[in-house]
């Protein structure tokens, strides 16, 4: 990750920054390898342990998948526009904080699992 910010001429502290969250960014995922897990369980893991905004941010893409083909789009409890725009990284002041998202997609996560379980024993 450092390589990749030094081959995009970023300033020193954003290429410590940058390598930083390169190197927490996989933590979890021995742990929790599943896409209902990875790096959302991380991402918990360390807003509670008080990382800065900024390197929980960057874990934003993975987020976008999840929650815009989501249950909760669909079903029109998030605002797709919002949402794609705060995931794209044009936060807003007053817009959701990393940690509303991770709600969010932990909300998701947890229907999803829900749905496929209740599938399976309707069938």
């Amino acid at each position: 990750m450092r390589a990749y910010a030094k081959k995009f001429a970023l300033p020193e502290e954003e290429a410590e920054k940058f390598g930083i969250t390169g190197l927490l960014h996989d933590f979890d995922y021995e742990k929790y390898p599943t896409p209902e897990e990875h790096p959302f369980v991380g991402n918990k893991i360390m807003r509670e342990r008080g990382y800065p905004e900024d390197i929980l941010r960057a874990n934003l893409p993975y987020f976008r998948q999840i929650l815009l083909d989501g249950i909760l789009v669909k079903e029109r409890y998030l605002d797709r526009a919002a949402l794609e725009m705060t995931l794209s990284g044009q936060i807003l002041k007053g817009t959701a904080s990393v940690g509303e998202i991770l709600d969010h997609v932990l909300v998701e996560a947890w229907l999803r699992s829900w749905m496929e379980q209740r599938s399976r024993l309707a069938a």
